[in-house]
């Protein structure tokens, strides 16, 4: 018989533990969830985040909040209006609908979905209103939409943040969930970690500030809990992936009630937001709910007087880690006019006795800076700059045939300064299937280096090893080469899987030209799945220091 949910709530002695738990809060006047898409701790670290650093003063913020697998957006949204996480409400992938997904939600509805925040809002206190404002279609798809009041999916952020405060000034809701897509499309489109992804979340930090202006216009600030959550982060181009820069994403709650400027360092998960919302409106969770409030971020808890870290933002720097050919001048800014911003320029950590930023830093050779902020005694999360310092390369001559599913920009993608990530479908790997690499790098004229690097990558389940030699060659002319140095794969084999730089040391060298040959695996060794067929060998840059 097919089993229909018909209200998914606690009763008896549960309710009354949670009803007395939610006594000391203060209840919810007007609860705005603030949805921003793919925004990762480094996108809200490294963004002038002004708006949202003014909520975070005013409430608290975890930077290490976990989303749930897989770090793609329909199950995160959907753990994130659901208070559960796919096992539970079937929303395994982009795409999921009603009536086309594989796993049968564990409770649902008599439509199939299974229970979100705005069925328990509507089921457990029908007097109140409910509103949502989105830019995704499939959005749309993971909730029943018949328990929001009102509902309108826009063109874009801008019209979605412009319709919600037009909403709040002339109709209004006790709960509105207002959703924004545009940091994720820049990251698919120009790559987390770039200046146009900084720039698409700084926009919407500028509309979180309209809204805020209207809230104040309107006299709903201050007895308006704000939500600000994300799904994922991402790395390269995209998500979906295991690593951390995808599964932790900034959290933040402030509103009556809430502890102020502080940094919650208790467990915090996506799913957890929906129960955080029905404890401010005296909802009871519900039992298929897997998410519980999150009672950290609450003054009258036990638990968050553990909580006495004050956020200081770290500190901006002015040039973004990877390779130069050129000195750089390196400085610092900080949110916060007061903090005092210390640094090591020899790769070990920040402490207070580290040195004092004051004026530019020069950086002329390869190294590893950290800095931070200090504001009353508290320190920020470390600000990392990796200057790596190359000789500038005139031209390639690639010898050998690379694979046209795995060609990057072509030959000059190997000299241009961009790097790769552990997944070999990043835009900047070139593949060679069984074949060598063989290249010529015209530095323009004679120059003196010591190392020659080579990034490669390593993931044998996918076919891909580590080269099993490379040889150097150097030629005045291009032409008569003379051998330099060449190490074997036992003088460099990484045991761990994922992008590894080769550095392959040769004292004191000088030439114009520079043969450099990557010997490929060739077949796949014997007892890998692969046995006897063509090994990949994966490069995505060759540097001169």
């Amino acid at each position: 018989m097919k089993k229909i949910l018909l209200s998914c709530v606690l009763w008896g002695t549960a309710l009354i533990i949670f009803l007395s738990s939610c006594s000391s809060v203060p209840k919810a006047k007007k609860v705005i969830l603030i949805g921003i898409d793919g925004v990762s701790v480094d996108g809200f670290e490294t963004a002038k985040t002004p708006n949202l650093n003014y909520l975070v003063k005013h409430g608290a913020i975890t930077l290490k909040c976990r989303g749930v697998m897989p770090t793609v957006s329909a199950p995160n949204w959907g753990a994130i209006l659901t208070g559960a996480g796919p096992e539970q409400n079937s929303i395994t992938k982009n795409g999921w609908k009603v009536k086309n997904h594989t796993i049968i939600p564990i409770q649902y509805d008599n439509d199939g979905y299974f229970p979100s925040i705005f069925y328990e809002l509507k089921i457990q206190r029908p007097e109140l209103k409910t509103a949502m404002f989105y830019d995704w279609a499939g959005l749309g798809d993971l909730i029943n939409k018949k328990y929001v009041d009102n509902i309108e999916l826009l063109q874009n952020s801008d019209k979605v943040f412009a319709r919600a405060a037009e909403f709040i000034k002339k109709e209004d809701s006790d709960f509105i969930f207002i959703y924004a897509g545009l940091p994720d499309e820049a990251g698919h489109k120009h790559g987390w970690g770039t200046g146009k992804y900084y720039k698409a979340i700084e926009h919407v930090d500028s509309l979180v500030g309209t809204l805020i202006s209207t809230l104040k216009s309107q006299g709903f600030f201050e007895e308006t809990h704000i939500f600000v959550v994300t799904d994922h982060g991402g790395t390269g181009y995209g998500h979906g992936g295991e690593s951390m820069d995808e599964i932790e994403v900034p959290w933040i709650v402030k509103g009556p009630g809430i502890i102020k400027n502080r940094i919650i360092k208790q467990y915090v998960n996506v799913y957890d937001t929906a129960p955080t919302i029905a404890k401010l409106f005296r909802l009871s969770v519900p039992d298929c709910w897997t998410g519980r409030p999150v009672q950290g971020a609450f003054m009258s808890s036990e638990v968050s007087r553990q909580n006495k870290n004050v956020y200081v933002p770290k500190p901006k720097a002015s040039i973004k880690s990877g390779i130069y050919t050129r000195p750089q001048m390196l400085s610092f800014t900080t949110a916060s006019p007061d903090a005092e911003v210390r640094y090591t320029i020899d790769g070990k950590h920040v402490t207070s006795g580290s040195a004092i930023f004051s004026e530019p830093i020069p950086l002329t050779k390869s190294c590893t800076v950290y800095a931070a902020a200090f504001l009353n005694g508290k320190k920020s999360r470390e600000e990392r700059v990796d200057y790596i310092r190359v000789v500038q390369i005139r031209n390639i001559s690639l010898l050998t045939r690379y694979s046209k599913k795995y060609h990057a920009s072509g030959p000059k993608s190997l000299i241009d300064k961009k790097r790769a990530d552990f997944d070999f479908h990043h835009k900047a790997w070139i593949g060679f299937e069984g074949t060598d690499l063989i290249a010529v790098l015209d530095m323009g004229h004679s120059r003196t280096f010591r190392d020659v690097v080579v990034g490669t990558l390593k993931n044998e389940q996918s076919w891909i090893f580590l080269p099993k030699k490379i040889e150097l060659y150097t030629s005045t002319n291009g032409f008569d080469f003379h051998k330099l140095k060449s190490v074997k794969r036992d003088d460099f084999a990484f045991e761990s899987s994922g992008s590894n730089d080769i550095v392959i040391n040769v004292g004191r060298a000088t030439t114009r030209y520079l043969k450099v040959i990557v010997r490929n695996q060739g077949t796949c060794p014997k007892g890998h799945p692969g046995q006897g067929e063509k090994a990949w060998l994966f490069v995505d840059e060759i540097m001169i220091k």
